[in-house]
């Protein structure tokens, strides 16, 4: 049910209740960010046009641990269609790029690496890059089961906040080689009558 502001604008048009408004219009925009650039910030120049016909230039200082999603709100970069009141705000809404192999939960990364089904057995070491440069060198005990999931703490996205950092979580899939030498198989299949 409308307020009396609608009342009015229906009797007397739509231009008293643009009178009544308190400001312009706010200014919505998108700005897509590189998941590496999530970990520092980055500062970006944005040129758009406002409904009032003008174009605005605008710095706007994107801060490390933005999440996809988050909204930034720059005050009076606006419309400014309506003289003799506040002009508007920008808001400007974050999308990421993704990664191939990573993927975002809040503050939290997630990855999946593939090993051999032999370091899956023996164990081993694998070096995973992280998206803002790092490397982490994680040990795979013997006897690890494929999909199994390990946490790597400190390594997510900054809160902005708090300066606390997210968690890593890197998930192990298990590769069969082809292996077509037949003293190889045979040699596979002694220990596997060993192991059984």
């Amino acid at each position: 049910m409308g307020g009396f502001e609608d009342i009015f604008a229906h009797a007397f048009g739509r231009g008293f209740a643009q009178q009544r408004r308190h400001q312009n219009r706010d200014v919505q925009l998108q700005y897509t960010l590189e998941l590496k650039d999530c970990f520092t910030g980055k500062t970006v120049t944005l040129q758009y046009q406002l409904p009032s016909g003008r174009n605005e230039f605008v710095e706007v200082n994107i801060p490390p641990g933005v999440k996809l999603g988050d909204v930034i709100r720059i005050s009076n970069y606006g419309d400014d269609s309506i003289p003799n009141i506040p002009r508007g705000n920008l808001l400007l809404k974050v999308r990421i790029n993704r990664i191939e192999g990573w993927d975002l939960d809040g503050l939290n990364l997630l990855h999946t690496t593939h090993v051999s089904v032999f370091d899956l057995i023996t164990g081993a070491e694998k070096i995973i890059t992280t998206p803002e440069g790092k490397q982490i060198n994680l040990k795979i005990p013997k006897g690890t089961q494929p999909n199994t999931t390990f946490s790597i703490g400190g390594y997510g996205l900054p809160d902005s906040r708090s300066n606390h950092r997210g968690t890593i979580y890197v998930t192990i899939k298990g590769t069969v080689p082809k292996v077509n030498d037949s003293n190889i198989l045979n040699q596979i299949e002694f220990f596997k009558s060993q192991l059984n």
